[in-house]
């Protein structure tokens, strides 16, 4: 048993639940072991340099071999935790489940540019382990307004909330709001596993100076409308999905993809 999965098993997901309930997040700290954590990074500053120091988006595990996002989404003891939170949330049992894992490098000016773009999440369940993070006050913080919205019954409620969002005044709204200070701030600790309900919460991540690394590695579970029949029209008649690793210039790309996911 590895030191990831020894955590897991003396954490309850009944407990975990009700804290995001109440918190809006859940931390646990030095999630991840000190040397896997260290392997992980040498790999993400290699994959940034070789695209010139912007922006890298990889879905799934393209490039990530020997560190510890190689295994990380199909880790039995993680999809079984995962699991169970979402059962609580959902109140009802759940199939085993695969989670959907995405690393955001971002750095350069094309990583300024997908910064403070507050959205929701297609997936009841977030898990967000901070891989490198900016230099102490160099911002890069993770923003979040918890829980702003329950489960929607239907896709199109949900696609309705989600584009609503996707829009320039509610974007220039959320940002003053942020400003005036009615968003939670959380530092981002490297290791650390975070959890929060992300199909629920607003959120971001904070601007940060662009000389310097902020990678995320982000595993969803549980996609509640996973058998819509319009969910999967959308699909069908919707644009290709993009590569699995890219560079985003275009950050309507992803936006687009994630809306239709």
């Amino acid at each position: 048993m590895n030191t990831s999965e020894a955590r897991l098993t003396t954490l309850d997901p009944a407990e975990i639940s009700k804290e995001l309930d109440r918190n809006g997040v859940a931390i646990i700290r030095n999630f991840v072991p000190a040397q896997e954590l260290k392997r992980t990074q040498d790999t993400i500053k290699s994959i940034a340099s070789a695209n010139n120091g912007e922006y890298v988006f990889i879905e799934g595990t393209d490039g990530l071999d020997g560190t510890f996002l190689e295994t990380w989404a199909r880790d039995p003891a993680m999809l079984a935790f995962g699991r169970a939170v979402c059962e609580h949330a959902l109140r009802r049992s759940l199939p085993s489940i695969a989670g959907r894992q995405t690393v955001r490098i971002l750095c350069g000016e094309s990583g300024q540019a997908e910064s403070l773009i507050f959205h929701y999440d297609s997936y009841v369940l977030t898990a967000l382990i901070p891989v490198i993070a900016p230099e102490a006050g160099s911002g890069g913080d993770f923003v979040i307004f918890a829980n702003r919205r329950p489960l929607r019954r239907t896709y199109l409620r949900n696609l309705v909330d989600r584009i609503g969002l996707d829009n320039k005044i509610v974007q220039r709204s959320l940002r003053h709001r942020y400003a005036d200070g009615a968003f939670v701030r959380v530092p981002l600790e490297p290791g650390s596993l975070c959890l929060f309900w992300g199909y629920r919460s607003v959120h971001t991540n904070d601007r940060f100076r662009p000389d310097q690394i902020r990678c995320t590695a982000i595993l969803h579970f549980v996609d509640p409308h996973a058998n819509s029949v319009f969910k999967r029209a959308l699909r069908r008649s919707g644009r290709a999905k993009p590569p699995r690793s890219q560079p985003l210039s275009d950050k309507n790309h992803e936006q687009y993809h994630n809306l239709t996911r």
